[in-house]
């Protein structure tokens, strides 16, 4: 092992760090990804340093022989996970794909996401719930902002945009009928029915082709031009 880092438990961002540099022990003090000091300490005064802080966390918690033993590291690199924790704090609750493990890191899981983007995780989860959403899902908006659930949350529409450059708002979502909202940023988006795939050789009706039959449908009945597009993406699923 040549590093070993450690975040801070009120804000992840503030993180020490110690590694080798020669002959002798360097502990390194970040915050918000700004080097602020480095103390550079013979290997004996480490060492005591390191029994110092096992001594003051037995303090806290009656030490290791209280702890229930692990279980088992329960992951593997390639594992379809959910974030729980993770050091940036925007990217909670999505799924990815577990590119590392770091037994000497924390935050020590590597996630990858669908978008190309990656981040470090404290805490991860099994993600068997929900396929990762694409574009014509149906699918439910589970948090609109990414600190807090939003009046949206809760409502269901087809997803109809992904921004792979927003980690804050990725999804836009539009209301299927009978809602009273077009268009929605989301943060984070579920799964409620996928696109259905198109049968070998079954024949695909046009755009236009579907706007016509969606007007034959609602002649004679007050419309607009809304309704007629939500009638045709209807007759698209049939």
């Amino acid at each position: 092992m040549n590093e070993c880092k450690i975040a801070c438990a009120h804000d992840s961002l503030d993180v020490f760090t110690a590694g080798l540099d020669g002959g002798v022990v360097r502990l390194t003090a970040q915050t918000h990804g700004v080097r602020k000091v480095d103390a550079f300490v013979d290997p004996a005064d480490a060492r005591a340093f390191a029994r110092g802080i096992l001594a003051l966390a037995d303090e806290v918690d009656g030490g290791e022989a209280n702890e229930a033993p692990e279980a088992g590291q329960p992951f593997k690199v390639g594992d379809k996970v959910r974030t729980v924790r993770e050091i940036m704090g925007l990217h909670r609750g999505r799924s990815g794909e577990l590119a590392d493990i770091d037994v000497g890191l924390a935050p020590r899981f590597l996630v990858n996401f669908p978008d190309g983007r990656s981040v470090w995780a404290y805490d991860i989860e099994p993600d068997t719930t929900s396929p990762e959403p694409k574009l014509g899902d149906t699918v439910r908006i589970t948090q609109e902002y990414s600190n807090a659930p939003g009046p949206f949350a809760g409502m269901t529409g087809t997803l109809v945009k992904i921004d792979p450059q927003d980690s804050n708002l990725p999804y836009m979502v539009r209301g299927n009928g009978g809602t009273t909202w077009e268009n929605v940023w989301a943060h984070a988006v579920k799964v409620v029915e996928t696109v259905k795939p198109v049968a070998e050789g079954a024949v695909v009706p046009s755009r236009d082709a579907l706007v016509a039959r969606a007007k034959e449908h609602l002649a004679g009945t007050p419309h607009s031009a809304a309704d007629i597009i939500r009638l045709a993406e209807f007759l698209m699923g049939e």
